[in-house]
Formats: C-alpha cells, sequence, structure tokens
C-alpha cells in the first residue's frame, strides 16, 4: 500500500488511491459517478497485520450529489500478486 493502488469492481467502477497510509482516492464507474476523497489506514500491529481503512469523499451518481464516511476492514493476505 506504500505505492498508488486500485480496487476494481468489474462492471460497477474503480477507486484509485495515492498510496501511503493516508492520501486521496478518486472512484469512478457506473451512472456516471464520480466520488472524490481522502482516506487513512490505520496498523496497529504493524505492517502485515489486521488493520482498518478509513474513508471520506464527496461527489455525484446519476446526477444527484452526496457525500459520506466508510470504513473498511483490511485483511493481508499471505501471498501478493
Amino acid at each position: 500500500m506504500t505505492k498508488p493502488f486500485s480496487l476494481t469492481a468489474p462492471g460497477v467502477g474503480v477507486a484509485k488511491f495515492s498510496g501511503g497510509l493516508s492520501g486521496t482516492y478518486v472512484a469512478t464507474g457506473v451512472f456516471n459517478f464520480r466520488y472524490e476523497g481522502t482516506y487513512t489506514i490505520t496498523l496497529p500491529n504493524g505492517p502485515g497485520k489486521p488493520g482498518t481503512m478509513a474513508a471520506t469523499s464527496s461527489g455525484q451518481i446519476a446526477g444527484k450529489a452526496g457525500s459520506g464516511t466508510e470504513r473498511y476492514v483490511l485483511t493481508p493476505l499471505t501471498t501478493c500478486e
């Protein structure tokens, strides 16, 4: 996660993150949605251990404005591809 990374949901959209433990992201996809925001990753037990990511964004979908905060649980993989 130290380098830029993307999360993709085929047929739905993609979120592109700047990389690092905190930064910015842009999510785009179906129904002409586009959200921009910031995120922070917390790894209380260090790298390679479970953690959380909190994100706040605003934007629009199908011409309607919106904003919100999300929280994700991060689970490390045993191998990276």
